[in-house]
C-alpha cells in the first residue's frame, strides 16, 4: 500500500487542490488475495465478531447481576 501511495502522490497535479486523474488510478496494479484466503479471512473475522458479541452479552449480564446484588444487599 505504501508503494501505491507514493505512486499516487507522484501523479498529483494542481497546486491549490491537488488531484489525480482517473486514468492514473486505473493504471495501478493492486494484488488481490486468492479467494480461499479471502474466505479464510472472512471466516476468522466472523468468528471473532461472534466472540465479541458473546463477550458483550456476558458483560451486560454481569452488570445486571451486579445491580441486582447491590439492590438485594444494600437497599
Amino acid at each position: 500500500m505504501k508503494e501505491h501511495q507514493e505512486i499516487l502522490f507522484s501523479k498529483q497535479s494542481g497546486s491549490a487542490q491537488p488531484h489525480i486523474y482517473e486514468q492514473d488510478i486505473g493504471e495501478l496494479v493492486i494484488a488481490i488475495p486468492p479467494i480461499n484466503e479471502q474466505k479464510a479471512f472472512a471466516n476468522f473475522v466472523r468468528a471473532q465478531m461472534e466472540k465479541l458479541t458473546q463477550l458483550e452479552k456476558n458483560k451486560r449480564n454481569l452488570a445486571n447481576e451486579r445491580e441486582e446484588f447491590i439492590e438485594m444487599n444494600f437497599s
